[in-house]
């Protein structure tokens, strides 16, 4: 499916949509993607922008997605996205074998955040000379990184230091105490 248009001189494409074999088909198997594309200011030739693979996994600037929403791995505004929320699911209807961490597990990922080291970094087909600050998937403990270990979940980010938070406030109020039995006994 193709949308044509005329700039004066000639016909050319602004956009088309195709549907093609993604696979190999066999009996009553027929697995298909589907391809959008569009022509940029300037073009008249349409370019791939958008693609869902035969596993329903989308792809925007990338032709093979390998997530259910995968943008290209680039430091540009090609491979990010914008929205003004992005929702993980965190309902007791989603999740099994709920437990709630004990003052070990608090002091122990404390430990990691501690052990953990910040770093500033550009990427290497960035295109500006900004700076970044974050953490090197490959270096970042195990229960904030993807299990290929390429990429953060935020989520679990977001959850290990405030476990990491909670383990100071611990440590804040049992000093405070001990600063206020020690005025106590001073004043003795």
């Amino acid at each position: 499916m193709a949308a044509l248009g005329y700039d004066g001189d000639s016909w050319g494409y602004a956009a088309w949509i195709e549907f093609e074999v993604d696979g190999s088909p066999g009996d009553g198997d027929m697995p298909g993607r589907i391809i959008f594309a569009t022509s940029s200011d300037g073009s008249a030739l349409a370019t791939e922008r958008m693609r869902i693979t035969n596993s329903g996994n989308v792809g925007i600037g990338t032709t093979s997605p390998g997530y259910r929403l995968e943008l290209p791995n680039i430091a540009s505004t090609a491979g990010r996205g914008r929205a003004n929320q992005w929702v993980t699911y965190s309902s007791r209807e989603e999740k099994r074998d709920i437990a709630a961490l004990e003052a070990e597990d608090y002091a122990a990922v404390l430990k990691e955040i501690l052990e953990m080291d910040l770093v500033y970094y550009r990427y290497k087909n960035q295109e500006d000379e900004r700076r970044y600050l974050g953490v090197v998937a490959e270096e970042a403990p195990e229960q904030v990184v993807t299990s290929d270990r390429k990429g953060l979940s935020l989520s679990e980010f977001a959850a290990f230091v405030m476990a990491g938070l909670k383990a100071q406030q611990a440590e804040i109020e049992k000093l405070k105490r001990e600063i206020q039995s020690l005025r106590g006994q001073a004043s003795d």
